[in-house]
């Protein structure tokens, strides 16, 4: 049996709904398709051009770009680390620091032109697209996150009746 100072204590008590904001959860979304793409196109390249001899030949064609086993390890793994980045609103930081690496290094790309590694097979048209990856993965980093609180009253026979 409740007394009446545990009733007015009830009454009292508030209930907190927190829920991510929208702006997080986009950030989120935006990570995880970097990383995403990042994978299938390593997966890809990495089916494509096999593990067998020399990494740096065959050259394949993924999505319109050249692409070695090499180049495959490389993207399988930062999409791994943007999935990763993607997972939680707190975790974007990783994204973001992922899109201003591969920003950097599609900058690289489209200044190097024909001085790149051969291992690589990596062509301007494909510096540009990582540039494209870095400014989304960037932008997912950088929006907003944290979480909406939504505070509500509890009024002690609806509490004593869900207890």
């Amino acid at each position: 049996m409740r007394t009446r100072r545990q009733a007015d204590l009830v009454e009292s008590e508030a209930v907190v709904e927190s829920r991510p904001m929208a702006s997080a959860v986009v950030g989120q979304v935006l990570v995880l398709v970097v990383g995403a793409v990042l994978l299938l196109m390593g997966a890809i390249a990495l089916a494509r051009a096999g593990f067998d001899g020399d990494m740096s030949v065959p050259v394949v064609q993924v999505l319109g770009f050249t692409h070695t086993a090499w180049l495959g390890i490389i993207e399988v793994v930062l999409g791994a680390l943007f999935v990763l980045g993607g997972l939680s609103p707190s975790t974007r930081d990783l994204g973001l620091g992922l899109g201003i690496v591969v920003l950097i290094g599609g900058v690289l790309v489209i200044a190097a032109g024909d001085s790149l590694p051969k291992e690589l097979a990596l062509e301007r048209s494909y510096g540009w697209f990582l540039v494209l990856l870095g400014v989304v993965g960037i932008i997912g980093g950088l929006l907003p996150g944290g979480r909406v609180r939504r505070w509500s009253r509890v009024d002690a026979a609806h509490h004593a009746h869900h207890v």
